[in-house]
This record gives structure tokens, sequence and C-alpha cells, in this order.
């Protein structure tokens, strides 16, 4: 049975900054992934899809850090406008939210397959 990711299903396409993204690339590998492998050898693409989510769940983190680093700058607050902070802090939420989906994810995989 070829697997399918939730991850990358649901927050494809949500591009969030201008630069091209570590998160924005891993998109861009699953969509290879999906359009070369997939049908042509499901099971190559079954053992690295499980290794491409961990490795867009930690670029997740470490934007989620880089986030938390730059509002705890000294004077971040003349750094950064009010407008600046409420964005990031905004993306911190939304990628909270990101990492809790994926977690539910891996967790219903582990009960249906044991």
């Amino acid at each position: 049975m070829i697997q399918t990711s939730k991850i990358f299903n649901e927050s494809k396409g949500q591009h969030i900054w201008l630069a091209e993204t570590i998160c924005e690339v891993h998109r861009q590998m699953y969509d290879l992934m999906v359009i070369h492998l997939r049908l042509q050898n499901p099971e190559l693409f079954n053992q690295l899809l499980p290794l491409l989510e961990k490795a867009y769940m930690y670029g997740i983190k470490i934007t989620k850090k880089l986030i938390d680093y730059k509002c705890m700058l000294p004077h971040s607050e003349k750094i950064l406008s009010v407008d600046e902070v409420i964005k990031l802090r905004q993306l911190r939420i939304k990628l909270d939210a990101e990492i809790e989906t994926f977690k539910m994810g891996i967790n219903m995989v582990g009960k249906s397959n044991g």
C-alpha cells in the first residue's frame, strides 16, 4: 500500500515568506517524489516519505526557534515594528498548530498499524 502525507497535503501551498524556505524545499521534494516515485517505485517512496516528513518537522521547529530568538533580541522593539511582531507571533502559533497536527497524524498511524 502506498502511503500519503497528511502534513504535506494540508500545508501545501501555504508559502509564508517571500524567500524560499527549508519547508518550501521539502514541499517541492514531496511533489517530485509523488510525481516520479509513488507509482514507479512505491517501496522506495514509502521508505523516503517518513524521513522527508521528519526533515520537514525539523525545519518547522528551527523556524519557530529563530522567531523566538528574533523576538528576544536586545532592543527588538527598536528593530521590529508592532506589525512585524504581531506577524511573527501569528506565524509561531501557526507553526505550533502544524506541529500538533503532525503529531496527531503520527499517533493515528501508529494506532492503526498496531
